[in-house]
């Protein structure tokens, strides 16, 4: 078959498997892969860890005369499942980045990648957790939201979604990590490693979650309009 200069090949589902398949028998590749997985794994647990030693600590407790159950206590299952299988889908979607910036980088620049993105996973998280669900997703004014820092006193269930609330953030929290790697591939070998820590803390901490807050948040003023979908796509988000 002839092919026109300048026009992409397809290639067929069999042969993209055998180039993956080949791929992989890469020691390289290997390497790259491993080092990528072994990094998100330690860095979503440690957050996660993180989160369960503060939430014990910095929590209230509650007096036997308020253990009543309450409806916004009642965790719906199916809710709350699909959630986090969702939350993993964008996980994966965040590895996913991760490769694709890793691949477009030069091959002395790929380490110092995987690395910022590990890192940003890291920051993102403990950022996110101290107080980016705050200002994004608590009840505040039309701007910003200022309860649940530290996830202090926070509720059994999100609202009235019968979604588990940690279930909840861990869901949000994917989607803040996934919006400070999109435009990172931009600042690949033009910006040091300082650099994309300081721009993954003004995404991660305060301009997705503020925001976000106007639209998502339970009184953010652009939510408090109508729906959603009649203003957003104008606003690119």
């Amino acid at each position: 078959m002839r092919v026109m200069r300048g026009q992409p090949t397809k290639l067929s589902l069999s042969a993209k498997l055998s180039r993956l398949s080949g791929r992989m028998r890469d020691s390289e590749w290997r390497r790259y892969g491993t080092l990528l997985l072994a990094g998100k794994g330690i860095g979503i647990g440690l957050v996660l860890l993180i989160v369960a030693f503060s939430s014990g600590l910095l929590g209230t407790r509650v007096l036997a005369a308020e253990t009543g159950v309450k409806a916004a206590d009642i965790v719906n299952p199916i809710n709350t499942v699909w959630t986090l299988i969702a939350a993993f889908l964008v996980f994966g979607m965040q590895v996913g980045f991760t490769m694709l910036e890793a691949g477009f980088s030069r091959a002395r620049e790929t380490v110092n990648v995987l690395m910022e993105c590990i890192v940003d996973t890291c920051l993102c998280g403990l950022l996110f957790y101290a107080f980016g669900f705050a200002f994004m997703f608590s009840h505040g004014n039309g701007f910003i939201g200022y309860h649940w820092f530290f996830l202090k006193d926070a509720p059994t269930t999100y609202e009235a979604t019968g979604v588990a609330f940690m279930a909840f953030w861990l869901f949000q929290f994917a989607f803040a990590d996934t919006c400070s790697t999109i435009t990172s591939g931009a600042m690949v070998g033009r910006t040091g490693f300082v650099g994309d820590l300081l721009y993954s803390v003004a995404v991660s901490g305060f301009i997705y979650p503020i925001i976000g807050h106007w639209a998502w948040g339970p009184d953010g003023f652009l939510a408090l309009m109508g729906s959603p979908g009649q203003f957003l796509p104008g606003l690119g988000m």
